[in-house]
């Protein structure tokens, strides 16, 4: 399910979850009236730990922090359903502002999944902490995670998260002044990201590029970084 949000048909994906919209709400409302049956409750967990890239990019966050909230009680602790579910939670409640929410949600799921030997859901987790870091101005503790996220992703070869990993270190980069550092990081995760054909990344990437561009006093580049992801975004009908 959450494969149908990332990548060239991200946009696809989240259309065809919108029209199913009912059918996801009348699933989730089985489960969390039915904890006490495992089978509802890890169906309800495994639904709501898929769907928070969705609830955050729609503007469900509230109806996705119910939700969860709702599910979180019924997760065992131990087993991967409930790590999704701990870190899809903790993504809802860092979109809504609630950062020392987020944070333990975070911090138990990379728990889960070092136990569980799973490394790139690590490297998810720990840009996930960066972020949280780097929200309350902890740049020191971000570029620590930020550092250990992209060098396991090297390590793993997953392209995609590595190139989260630089947009988020070009972000940072970004908030403390270094624009050449950031120019550097965001340039790579933008090839990375053509070369995985990834509009909606590209885009992000793209803006991100113009926002260095424009602090380092160059408004011409900047507004051409600015109407490529402009155009990128139009071609994907996407109206933000």
């Amino acid at each position: 399910l959450e494969l149908r949000l990332i990548g060239p048909d991200a946009a696809i994906g989240t259309q065809q979850l919108e029209r199913e919209q009912p059918n996801i709400r009348a699933v989730l409302e089985w489960s969390t009236t039915g904890l006490s049956d495992r089978a509802r409750a890890d169906l309800g967990l495994r639904l709501g730990g898929s769907l928070w890239r969705f609830w955050c990019t729609r503007g469900y966050l509230r109806e996705g922090h119910r939700w969860l909230t709702d599910l979180l009680p019924a997760a065992r602790g131990d087993d991967p359903t409930t790590a999704k579910a701990r870190y899809a939670a903790g993504c809802v409640a860092e979109d809504l502002g609630e950062f020392a929410a987020a944070q333990p949600l975070y911090e138990q799921a990379q728990a889960l999944w070092e136990a569980l030997g799973d490394r790139l859901q690590v490297v998810n987790s720990l840009i996930a902490l960066g972020s949280i870091c780097s929200s309350r101005g902890n740049y020191t503790d971000a570029r620590e995670r930020f550092e250990r996220a992209l060098a396991l992703a090297r390590e793993l070869n997953d392209r995609r998260t590595i190139a989260v990993a630089l947009s988020n270190l070009g972000g940072l980069s970004w908030s403390v002044g270094d624009y050449a550092a950031a120019e550097a990081y965001h340039k790579e995760g933008l090839a990375i990201r053509r070369e995985l054909k990834n509009p909606q990344a590209v885009s992000v990437s793209l803006t991100s590029l113009g926002l260095v561009a424009a602090r380092r006093g160059d408004p011409d580049t900047a507004q051409k970084y600015y109407q490529e992801s402009l155009e990128t975004m139009r071609a994907l009908r996407n109206p933000a």
